[in-house]
């Protein structure tokens, strides 16, 4: 079995895994912490390397992930709406994709979690693997339990700890590779906007699956 953090639009890693294993699980009862994939997605448009962060409501002291409520005292959604535009809007698969997208950006969710799972539904839909929506925990899990691979702490946009068996510098097109070079493992929203169908066989490849 295999552990995730929650994520919004987690990178390419993230979803790696999820086809790594059957039995995907993600953590909904561990403490919210800022500045990780639960509220941040990270995507390269013409000025680079651009995070997409959703506000979250005080107080999240001491507050366990499933109960942290988004804020909505600016509007954030739509300035994620045209920050994804504005980055792929020229990339080749952008027209197709782009209306399933935008509904994310239109409804107001009061919880992150549920956000993210919205996010993560449309995400596997567009992938062409629904089947593979992992479970929440319904309580906490010591991830020293026998069998248990547990990467809610690796998949942290603080931390470089790269599995050995997922090659993520394999290239793929990128719109403004010309410009910045190959940026690897941001969102699974820059593979499905630049590869589309051939997103799967990508993932497949970065694990020797």
């Amino acid at each position: 079995m295999i552990l995730l953090p929650m994520t919004y639009f987690g990178n390419i890693e993230y979803y790696a895994h999820l086809m790594e294993e059957d039995e995907c699980m993600v953590e909904a009862y561990c403490s919210y912490e800022k500045q990780t994939y639960a509220n941040r997605c990270t995507i390269i448009g013409a000025n680079g390397v651009q995070d997409l962060t959703i506000p979250v409501a005080k107080p999240w002291h001491n507050f366990l992930i499933k109960d942290v409520k988004i804020a909505y005292d600016e509007e954030w959604q739509k300035m994620h709406w045209r920050a994804l535009c504005a980055a792929y809007n020229s990339s080749p698969f952008f027209e197709f994709y782009a209306e399933e997208l935008s509904v994310l950006y239109t409804k107001r969710y009061d919880f992150l979690i549920d956000f993210d799972r919205k996010a993560e539904e449309i995400a596997l839909s567009l992938l062409g693997l629904p089947n593979l929506t992992p479970r929440l925990t319904n309580d906490w899990t010591s991830g020293e339990k026998m069998g248990i691979k547990d990467y809610r702490n690796s998949l942290h946009p603080k931390k470089k700890v790269v599995p050995l068996h997922i090659n993520l510098g394999v290239e793929y097109y990128q719109v403004f590779t010309p410009k910045f070079g190959f940026i690897s493992n941001l969102s699974i929203i820059d593979l499905l906007m630049n590869m589309g169908n051939e997103s799967r066989i990508y993932l497949r490849k970065i694990i020797n699956k």
